[in-house]
């Protein structure tokens, strides 16, 4: 049975799935969130559903030069309106134009199933409690998710957040009292068949909010050609290379990787630090560097196309995770399925996602301790290669698990479940207008 005459089966009415999908940002070239909404929609269509998505027209472009979309595959385009003057820079207007944008969405979301009648609806990516979706309005069994943005920050990493906890501590107020009495959020939750949480924190908070049914799924995933086909043999531990891969913010914990690789160093002296990622060449960064006596071992790449990404993971001893607060980390999973040990911190997606044989999961802990029992975990891989070896055949196995076919599949399913469960409410008699016949 090939796989359109499966979904057809699945639907049990001799057609395929009809799903509509939001999805911010789609992009066949780029990573992190545009690439998790083109990757996600083309193999949910590889599985025989016929999937509409509504997107911001800037990725039009990109998407129609990339060729012919797969067959059952549609793109619908909202344009971008213009913002207030006080909206128009800055991450004030980076929301300001999400919201614009989902309300557009919506008006769009209603022509279009007045002329398809959806089986579901899907709101897939830039998925968040604060903002909701537009989409729970539209009456029609709905998914919300993968969303994050449900976890905060523990006090205990308040120095590694350093000025920007400030911020980080009104996040947590408001997540912790104010996201209740979040309209957005309420509505969207509630109207919700199902959420997908992509950490645990996440998943309690959505229950708070009323979820019906919420389960984990993570945001991301990998293509299963990317997972190292064979098992990789251990590097050159004598002169090992630690790698980072962000970008320029408080919550990825730049100053913690830093502090944690000092203490790498002390112990092997000719360990390098290659950080890939945007902003990066800060004069704040140097100044950290130079301060911990790193200069000449830590080598700033700045961003690179993802085969050179790639490269790096084959070529690296250790990966440095840092994130202080993170729904998961795209980079823990590339990472995993390279076959590259991971040491993160044991908190958030991470802790949900990431398997303790792929590597080593730090505790939370307050102060200098918590930069050194990362450098500890690094040396302790480095140290000890059958660890290594059984961490990176644990990373591969875990990664082969997140695959984005495989998670086409679990989609898949619940929309036909959803879909079989609103056709049996359609197809039941209305008994009271029988009787008033009667």
């Amino acid at each position: 049975m090939d796989l359109r005459a499966r979904a057809e089966q699945d639907l049990g009415s001799g057609r395929p799935l009809k799903v509509l999908v939001a999805a911010y940002q789609v992009s066949p070239i780029l990573g992190s969130e545009p690439g998790f909404g083109w990757h996600t929609t083309s193999a949910l269509a590889a599985r025989g559903i016929n999937v509409h998505v509504i997107t911001s027209a800037i990725w039009r472009a990109e998407i129609e030069a990339h060729g012919r979309a797969p067959d059952g595959l549609t793109f619908h385009y909202v344009n971008h309106r213009a913002l207030p003057r006080g909206f128009r820079s800055g991450q004030r207007g980076v929301y300001a134009e999400y919201l614009a944008w989902q309300r557009d969405c919506l008006e769009s979301s209603v022509a279009l199933d007045a002329l398809h009648d959806f089986d579901v609806v899907h709101h897939l990516n830039w998925g968040s409690l604060f903002w909701g979706s537009t989409l729970s309005r539209l009456g029609k069994p709905f998914v919300f998710g993968p969303v994050g943005g449900g976890q905060t920050s523990p006090k205990a990493l308040r120095e590694w957040f350093g000025k920007s906890w400030r911020f980080e501590a009104q996040r947590n107020f408001a997540l912790r009292w104010a996201l209740r009495l979040n309209p957005r959020a309420r509505r969207t939750i509630r109207a919700a068949d199902l959420v997908l949480a992509t950490n645990s924190e996440t998943a309690a908070r959505s229950r708070a909010l009323g979820a019906t049914r919420v389960e984990l799924c993570l945001d991301t995933a990998v293509a299963p050609e990317a997972i190292a086909a064979e098992e990789r043999d251990t590097p050159d531990l004598s002169a090992p290379t630690v790698l980072w891969v962000g970008r320029n913010a408080p919550r990825k914990g730049i100053a913690l990787a830093f502090h944690a690789f000092a203490w790498v160093r002390r112990a092997v002296p000719a360990a390098q630090l290659v950080m890939l990622g945007w902003g990066l060449d800060d004069a704040a960064i140097t100044a950290q560097i130079e301060a911990l006596g790193l200069v000449g071992s830590v080598h700033r790449l700045g961003q690179i196309p993802l085969p050179a990404v790639i490269e790096r993971y084959d070529t690296s001893a250790v990966m440095l995770f840092s994130s202080l607060r993170e729904s998961f980390g795209v980079q823990v999973l590339e990472a995993m399925s390279r076959g590259l040990p991971v040491v993160a911190l044991d908190l958030h997606g991470v802790s949900d996602f990431m398997p303790t044989s792929a590597g080593i999961k730090v505790p939370l802990q307050r102060g200098d301790g918590l930069a050194e029992s990362f450098g500890a975990a690094v040396v302790q891989l480095l140290n000890e290669p059958a660890h290594w070896q059984q961490a990176s055949r644990a990373g591969r196995a875990a990664a082969a698990r997140y695959t984005w076919d495989r998670r086409a599949l679990e989609l898949s399913r619940h929309f036909a479940r959803l879909a079989s469960a609103r056709r049996e409410v359609r197809s039941v008699p209305d008994i009271r207008a029988g009787a008033a016949g009667a």
